[in-house]
């Protein structure tokens, strides 16, 4: 019996200085697999342009502390903070607390 020598390939995404599995990168960021790897396979998309179009694609149309927004990536930069730390906190529910302690636009519409 001859045994199966095909090993597939390790897709990998280079994204903030760090090297992820594609895999990996999906489960961090809370992304469909199957989305990135139609993406990264069909489209060609590697690393940041895969995820900003994975994230496009996945928060089109949001709204932020009752302001919409085209997209999340727009909402973090109104709101001065750093995408891949919105992208967290959003993920995490921790975002209308993080913006409080450290944003003047919520401050701005709280009042």
């Amino acid at each position: 019996m001859e045994k199966n020598t095909h090993k597939q390939e390790t897709l990998k995404i280079h994204l903030h200085d760090q090297t992820y599995t594609l895999n990996e990168f999906c489960k961090l960021y809370d992304l469909s697999y199957a989305t990135a790897y139609r993406y990264y396979q069909q489209k060609g998309l590697r690393d940041s342009k895969l995820f900003d179009a994975l994230v496009k694609q996945k928060y089109s149309n949001v709204s932020v502390l009752g302001k919409s927004f085209s997209s999340l990536k727009s909402a973090s930069r109104y709101f001065q903070v750093p995408y891949t730390t919105f992208l967290r906190k959003h993920k995490n529910g921790t975002l209308q607390d993080y913006l409080a302690k450290h944003n003047r636009h919520f401050k701005e519409n709280s009042q």
